[in-house]
């Protein structure tokens, strides 16, 4: 655990992690390199798997410091900068469609990629961000007050280019050589609710036999297997219009509400 607050508020709703299916229990918040080093000369590590978004980074490090043949430094370094992941995206296929994208800081910067045509309705999201937090959407008539100050309460920024229709997420599993397995595919049920209009209420899983499930695995394993990652549990997030499939965020972790 790298985080004492989240630990006292989360383990009680895992009990098998206090049972004798785990060897060892770790509070680690501050030098990664040293636990790795204790950590080394005590047992064998064969992976490490992040469990949520904030994680993904240290986990990377701690593979690191381990020298793990497994850690992929660069290609996770990528999931958890959205404008690279989907910039590499474009090189390594670029019959994939992906929405239009361009890192932002101050609302002139905005003001100007908005006349572009793609961007006549947008999001701004955190460039690291997760969690479907911070996330606002705007237009060309949008006031250019409110996207500063959308901008003075975030770090670096994403704008993309909105994709409306239905929205899904893809729980899976690529292996060592690029072979991806669909676990599940929900749809989400987005709603109005105290003054933001993007707020999940619930998920419905798709069938197995619903004609949409072959054709989202099928992009999915497209988009996972363009980013190079292997041997990594994935989350991807897509809605689908009338031009087909198209990626909104995808992280190399495993998916969260109980879902693992």
């Amino acid at each position: 655990y790298s985080n004492r607050a989240e630990y006292i508020r989360h383990a009680p709703g895992y009990p098998v992690l206090r049972s004798q299916c785990v060897a060892a229990t770790f509070e680690a918040s501050s030098n990664l390199d040293e636990f790795a080093e204790y950590l080394r000369g005590r047992y064998d590590i064969a992976a490490i798997v992040p469990f949520n978004e904030p994680t993904v980074a240290s986990a990377r490090t701690l593979a690191e410091a381990l020298t793990l043949n497994w850690s992929q430094s660069a290609v996770i370094q990528r999931f958890r900068d959205k404008y690279l992941l989907k910039e590499h995206l474009r090189r390594e296929d670029p019959t994939l469609r992906l929405n239009a994208t361009c890192k932002v800081s101050t609302a002139d910067d905005v003001a100007q990629a908005r006349r572009e045509p793609e961007f006549a309705r947008f999001v701004l999201k955190p460039n690291d961000g997760f969690g479907n937090r911070n996330i606002a959407m705007f237009d060309t008539e949008s006031n250019i007050r409110d996207i500063e100050k959308y901008l003075h309460t975030t770090g670096p920024v994403l704008m993309e280019e909105y994709i409306g229709g239905t929205e899904y997420f893809v729980n899976g599993q690529i292996d060592a050589v690029g072979q991806t397995t669909v676990i599940a595919i929900f749809e989400y049920e987005r709603i109005k609710a105290n003054g933001r209009t993007n707020i999940d209420r619930s998920t419905q899983r798709l069938s197995y036999l619903n004609p949409l499930f072959a054709q989202l695995s099928a992009y999915c394993s497209q988009v996972v297997g363009a980013s190079g990652l292997r041997r990594s549990p994935f989350h991807l997030e897509l809605k689908v219009d009338a031009g087909g499939p198209c990626l909104i965020e995808v992280a190399a972790r495993l998916p969260g509400l109980g879902n693992a």
